[in-house]
């Protein structure tokens, strides 16, 4: 018994240096004194860690790309079926409207002032001489004392008719020279002022017609296998009034102002119709 506890005694003695020194080399991840055991737990740890950090930039990515369709042009959703193109409303002749018609001459004022005038004390005899070289003087007038009164209104605002003035005659210029009006001085006659004409029927302003069937389809672009960047792609085109995706993920741009398109066009992989806001 004794000889096989001091060979037990010895063979520990004789392994643990090793054992211990396997231990304490391990002890340093990396080093090429490891055993080939801990070589291969560090290789799967390097491999878990770069999937997790490529899982983290998929989702990173994903979640970047989900707020940025958030934060993108609102769209309405019109239902099923492709969009359809709704005409402009035409204009059309309005009801015709009374409106104020032009002036009209009204009542001529009744001539019972004298006009303006000119005194020429004993300048009887050169009274026409005078008025000829007036351009202001309309016409003159001479009294049986030899005095002189040019009238200095146009000819065409003077009238006969006036109240006696020794024995005087009113004339008046013409192309001829000028004309006898009769009688005693000349009188003014106002201009005749012009008043509100009779109301007149006018074409009236243009109104909105029927509204046209919206049955035609509107101008597109269409995008094969892009049905899952349709709407980013609309955002991107200021042409591009609103989309439509098929179930085979197709695109379709509907390159018409939004207000020009509406729904309820025919089938198209399932697709529905969306405008812009």
């Amino acid at each position: 018994m004794a000889c096989f506890a001091l060979s037990a005694t010895t063979l520990f003695l004789i392994f643990a240096p090793s054992m211990a020194q396997e231990d304490k080399v391990c002890a340093f991840p990396g080093d090429q004194a490891c055993s080939s055991a801990g070589e291969g737990l560090s290789l799967l740890q390097v491999k878990a860690d770069k999937i997790k950090k490529v899982e983290k930039e998929a989702a990173e990515k994903k979640a970047a790309e989900d707020a940025a369709d958030a934060a993108g042009t609102e769209y309405s959703d019109l239902g099923s079926g492709k969009c359809l193109y709704q005409p402009p409303t035409p204009l059309v002749e309005g009801p015709k409207v009374l409106v104020e018609g032009p002036k009209v001459p009204g009542p001529k004022p009744k001539a019972v002032n004298p006009p303006h005038y000119k005194y020429d004390s004993a300048e009887g005899h050169k009274c026409k001489a005078l008025c000829d070289a007036d351009e202001d003087c309309g016409g003159y007038s001479v009294s049986d004392y030899n005095n002189c009164l040019l009238w200095t209104e146009k000819a065409s605002d003077l009238l006969g008719g006036g109240k006696p003035w020794g024995d005087c005659k009113c004339y008046v210029k013409d192309k001829a020279g000028y004309k006898d009006l009769g009688s005693g001085k000349c009188l003014y006659q106002p201009p005749t002022p012009l008043v509100e004409g009779p109301k007149v029927l006018v074409e009236g302003p243009k109104v909105p017609g029927p509204k046209p069937k919206a049955e035609t389809p509107p101008h597109y672009s269409y995008k094969s296998a892009e049905g899952h960047d349709c709407k980013k792609l609309c955002d991107a085109d200021k042409d591009c009034g609103g989309y439509s995706v098929s179930d085979y993920n197709n695109c379709l741009l509907w390159n018409e102002k939004a207000s020009e398109l509406m729904g309820g066009g025919k089938p198209w992989g399932d697709c529905k119709c969306y405008v812009k806001k």
